[in-house]
C-alpha cells in the first residue's frame, strides 16, 4: 500500500482550478493546494503551506527565515523518522516544530529544571 492518499480532490471549472489534500503517513498534517496551471519550474514542495499553517496557529520567536530553517530541518526529520516506521510517531503540530533540539532541551515544560542548569 501507498504511504500517500488523496484524501480530497475538487475541480472548479469557473478559475479552472483543482483544490487537493494529500495525507502523507510520514508528514503529520495534511498538505491542502490550490493547483493552477503552473509552469513546471514553479512548482512547490508543500513547505511555505506548511510553514504558514504553523505560523497561523503558533508565534514564532526570532528570524523568520531562520525559524522557517529550522523548521524545514524539523519536519525532513519528522519524515525520515516517520518513513522507518517504528511504532513511534513524530508531529509538528505543536508549538515547538520551530525550535532547535537546544532550545526545546532548556525549555521548562515539564515544572523541572533543565539538566544545563543543575
Amino acid at each position: 500500500t501507498s504511504a500517500v492518499a488523496i484524501t480530497g480532490l475538487k475541480y472548479c471549472s469557473d478559475s479552472d482550478e483543482i483544490r487537493v489534500t494529500v495525507k502523507d503517513k510520514s508528514v503529520p498534517i495534511p498538505v491542502s493546494a490550490t493547483l493552477k496551471k503552473t509552469d513546471c519550474a514553479s512548482v512547490s514542495n508543500g513547505l511555505d503551506e506548511m510553514w504558514n499553517k504553523f505560523r497561523s496557529v503558533h508565534s514564532v520567536n526570532g528570524d523568520d527565515t531562520e525559524r522557517k530553517a529550522i523548521f524545514a530541518d524539523n519536519v525532513k526529520k519528522a519524515v525520515e523518522h516517520n518513513r522507518k516506521e517504528t511504532g513511534s510517531y513524530m508531529g509538528l503540530e505543536g508549538p515547538f516544530a520551530a525550535m532547535t533540539l537546544d532550545e526545546f532541551q532548556s525549555m521548562n515544560i515539564r515544572g523541572f529544571k533543565s539538566g544545563k542548569d543543575q
